[in-house]
């Protein structure tokens, strides 16, 4: 019975969204009540630093309002569309720049910001001699991956090509200070509230800083 009305209440919502989305011309989204995105290019430590706000690091999370951990949902990226969100009010995002920058534009985060009721972005700042030393550490990993079935639609000439290219790309200085500069210039046209930063180097002690009393570029050369 339980199962049957949460199943009807789904119906309801998803039917609402559909027309109210219709109506306002907007992509039919989840709408969260709080939503943090935690972004960074690939091996700046996203999965560690959402890590730590699942075990209750209250130094990073009570800067982020995350207080009690256990009321947050945490998804990656490709969750967040797939995954039932109706009933999530408050979410952590996972969301690689690197990888979901395409054709000039990082993948929905548009929709992402104006969607949602309430959305904070944490950005984990890394300089590209970090992000190249990490890449290149996290090929063994690569490899094994190739032999998970999730990952099995993707050629491993695809996947070795992918790795390479990163690691290329992020020995190049420039190409990574151009990314977090686009990254950066689209957050505030899309004026998010909240914009932080977080240390992400080796070593350096849990901080969230507040964007707008630090320039990134401090961070990441």
């Amino acid at each position: 019975m339980q199962h049957s009305m949460r199943a009807l209440a789904l119906i309801q919502y998803i039917i609402i969204r559909f027309f109210k989305c219709w109506d306002e011309g907007v992509s039919l989204l989840p709408n969260i009540k709080e939503l943090i995105i935690v972004a960074g290019p690939s091996c700046a430590g996203k999965s560690y630093f959402i890590r730590q706000l699942k075990a209750g690091n209250r130094g990073i999370g009570s800067a982020l309002g995350i207080d009690d951990p256990a009321a947050w949902t945490f998804l990656n990226y490709r969750d967040y569309w797939s995954h039932s969100n109706a009933y999530q009010s408050k979410v952590v995002l996972h969301y690689d720049f690197y990888g979901l920058f395409k054709n000039g534009e990082f993948r929905r985060l548009k929709e992402l910001v104006e969607i949602n009721d309430s959305v904070k972005i944490v950005t984990l700042c890394v300089p590209s001699r970090l992000l190249f030393k990490r890449a290149i550490l996290r090929v063994p990993k690569e490899i094994l991956s190739l032999f998970k079935v999730r990952v099995r639609n993707m050629s491993i000439r695809t996947r070795v090509y992918n790795q390479a290219l990163k690691i290329y790309q992020y020995g190049n200085k420039g190409q990574v200070s151009t990314l977090y500069s686009l990254w950066f210039k689209q957050i505030e046209e899309l004026g998010v509230v909240r914009d932080w930063l977080f240390d992400s180097r080796s070593g350096v002690k849990p901080e969230i800083l507040d964007a707008r009393s630090i320039d990134y570029k401090l961070l990441v050369e």
